[in-house]
């Protein structure tokens, strides 16, 4: 079995993978192992980060590099991006499919739990769609602490329809008690796999 461990962050000097060549590693008999976020990784970071697993194969760090409003850029070294919303991804860079919510100020941040409908640009194969989100509160979730909270945070489970596709997802956050979230599993994309991200700010 190969092992491999994909560091991406900013200032490192250590060797990467274009973030956008990850979906590629997925589909080949690359198989990786999970990079663990403890207490010593987390103090050497100068900068937040976010920590991704894309898959079943592959992770990756991405160091948060701008804040506009509600809005957090992430970014690799050789700038693929990630722009989340209060947690939720709404746009990527540089990935093999990427994905842009036309009209992301229509979603309501999670822990208020509205319905709401977007536009989503999709890339490779290009169109747009249009979702239906409708979120629902699960309560407390004691399987998983981060390593920066004490206590269990609260999972939100948020069902995604698109008629036109007969795409159904269903996505997952686990927010804090000030409502910030730390932990998420996200589909972006028909063509993309599943999408967990751990988030830790400095």
């Amino acid at each position: 079995m190969i092992r491999i461990t994909i560091i991406l962050l900013s200032l490192s000097s250590c060797s990467y993978i274009n973030y956008g060549q990850l979906p590629e590693l997925i589909k080949s008999s690359y198989f990786g192992v999970d990079l663990t976020v403890d207490q010593s990784f987390y103090d050497s970071q100068e900068y937040s980060f976010m920590k991704i697993n894309l898959g079943k194969s592959v992770v990756a760090i991405m160091v948060l590099s701008q804040v506009e409003d509600d809005r957090y850029t992430w970014i690799s070294e050789s700038n693929e991006r990630i722009i989340t919303q209060n947690g939720r991804i709404i746009e990527t860079y540089g990935l093999t499919h990427d994905a842009r919510i036309l009209n992301a100020s229509n979603l309501n941040p999670v822990n208020e739990g509205n319905d709401s409908g977007v536009l989503l640009n999709l890339k490779s194969p290009s169109a747009i769609i249009q979702q239906h989100y409708s979120v629902k509160n699960i309560g407390q979730d004691n399987s998983y602490i981060h390593l920066t909270e004490d206590a269990s945070l609260t999972l939100y489970l948020e069902m995604i329809n698109t008629e036109v596709l007969k795409w159904t997802i269903e996505n997952k956050y686990w927010l804090n008690k000030n409502n910030r979230v730390l932990r998420s599993e996200q589909h972006i994309h028909p063509k993309m796999p599943l999408i967990r991200l751990e988030f830790y700010y400095k």
